[in-house]
């Protein structure tokens, strides 16, 4: 028998239950359900993607911080202090601009 013989009556015959429309639509219905699902599972990390920007520093934060950082940098510079101490004044000249003016204009200084 030659191929389109076959082909022939390939077509002819009726469609098995795998190649009916109904199977096709029931297979469709089964995709978009588990899309759903897993969208429906995933829909803390979906909808929380997009953070609230970060509050702004506080300026007089950021001026303390800079002038004394500034001034603990030409201490190192100078030969005043080693690397270990530099570490050490570095910390505390934050800290201390900290409690001054605390880091965020909206929570106050955490209390030690």
């Amino acid at each position: 028998m030659n191929d389109e013989g076959w082909r022939m009556t390939r077509n002819r015959r009726s469609p098995t239950s795998r190649e009916s429309r109904g199977a096709r639509a029931a297979a469709v219905l089964v995709i978009v359900g588990c899309l759903a699902a897993l969208a429906y599972l995933n829909r803390d990390t979906i909808t929380t993607a997009r953070q609230p920007p970060a509050p702004a520093l506080n300026p007089e934060f950021v001026a303390c911080r800079e002038a004394r950082t500034g001034q603990v940098e030409k201490m190192r510079a100078d030969g005043v202090i080693n690397e270990t101490q530099f570490a050490q004044f570095m910390a505390r000249a934050i800290d201390t601009c900290a409690g001054q003016f605390p880091p965020t204009e909206v929570s106050p200084a955490a209390p030690r």
